[in-house]
């Protein structure tokens, strides 16, 4: 019996340490920073308006927000806006990242029947839309919204092959349910900043550490 005890408490303090590793494996973040930012879109309010850094936990984009409005006399290409940012992430040896999840925050001002649709997306340069993680979220009436979600997948920049970032913020007004209701002003801002949270993992390795929790 104090055999299996013994044995037990060795097996509990292992995963105890084996956890304690997991959790500590990470690069030397003073070696990870942003060497380029590239912008480009619809929503886009000028490349000198895209800025990007590291904060030791996430990619925070500190851009002039994303905006959209509809109403009588408005154009209709002032509902749907996008805009995408190309990030040169550089990584110490041996390591790659994946983008985990998203936090920012959404302001709506929108008339009944009309709704806002929020994408923001990752991937990497030649993966294609089809291997893009994201989220979605919908929103109606009147909001001032904090969000932080997870993407609905984890995909990690290739070990063998240095690609940029692509991180990518979509914003569209849906049609009003009535013609009545579709003269009225709506609009939907996605405010600045917008933060990516990274995980990261050793390459040829399973170990690693969501940074976003």
């Amino acid at each position: 019996m104090r055999v299996k005890m013994k044995l037990m408490g060795l097996l509990v303090s292992l995963s105890w340490a084996m956890n304690a590793y997991a959790y500590h494996d990470v690069p030397d973040l003073d070696d990870v920073w942003i060497s380029n930012v590239a912008a480009g879109g619809t929503g886009c309010k000028g490349q000198e308006g895209a800025y990007a850094y590291f904060d030791g936990q996430a990619i925070v984009l500190q851009t002039e927000g994303l905006n959209v409005i509809k109403g009588e006399r408005i154009p209709a290409s002032e509902a749907r806006k996008f805009c995408q940012y190309l990030i040169e992430l550089e990584v110490p040896s041996g390591w790659t990242y994946g983008i985990v999840a998203v936090e920012g925050n959404m302001e709506t001002y929108l008339n009944y029947g009309t709704k806002a649709v929020a994408k923001l997306n990752a991937s990497f340069v030649g993966d294609g839309d089809s291997g893009a993680a994201e989220i979605i979220h919908k929103y109606t009436g009147y909001d001032d919204t904090n969000f932080y979600e997870r993407l609905d997948q984890v995909i990690y920049a290739p070990c063998d092959n240095n690609r940029s970032l692509k991180l990518k913020q979509a914003l569209q007004l849906s049609k009003a349910s009535s013609s009545r209701t579709s003269r009225r002003f709506s609009e939907a801002q996605l405010d600045s900043p917008v933060s990516f949270y990274l995980t990261w993992k050793r390459c040829g390795g399973v170990i690693r550490r969501d940074l976003g929790e």
